[in-house]
């Protein structure tokens, strides 16, 4: 699981150094009391996620939650910027068939986020000024 985690964050990663922000958050690694940039390792490693506790089926938050409003505006950014993201596509639709309903449609849209055709120069002067 650690290597799939990893192959979509580094899709995010990606996408966000065709912005120039990638450096930014690359340098503040996973995260939690373990410092590495490895996310198997930090999960391993680190006790505050031992605490966390995996889904028990797939109604839960993580998959409900996470693909619609999460991986897919994700992608949906990607592919507006003319970017690919094949792990990420791979696993709204895997999502999809396990939930039950087309996690693309089910998500935020660009439209709902305020950014439906903006040019990447456009939205990088959004995303710093708000406005």
């Amino acid at each position: 699981m650690s290597r799939t985690t990893e192959a979509i964050d580094k899709e995010r990663i990606a996408l966000l150094d065709s912005f120039g922000y990638a450096s930014d958050i690359v340098a503040h690694g996973v995260g939690g009391s373990v410092v590495t940039d490895d996310i198997g390792e930090a999960i391993a490693s680190d006790p505050n996620f031992a605490k966390i506790k995996g889904p028990a089926d797939t109604g839960n938050r993580y998959y409900a939650e996470d693909i619609p409003y999460g991986l897919a505006p994700w992608a949906k950014l990607a592919h507006a910027m003319g970017g690919g993201v094949p792990v990420i596509d791979s696993m709204i639709t895997i999502g999809s068939a396990l939930l039950g309903y087309d996690c693309w449609e089910k998500g935020h849209s660009l439209q709902d986020l305020g950014i439906e055709g903006m040019t990447k120069e456009r939205l990088k002067e959004y995303l710093e000024t708000g406005c």
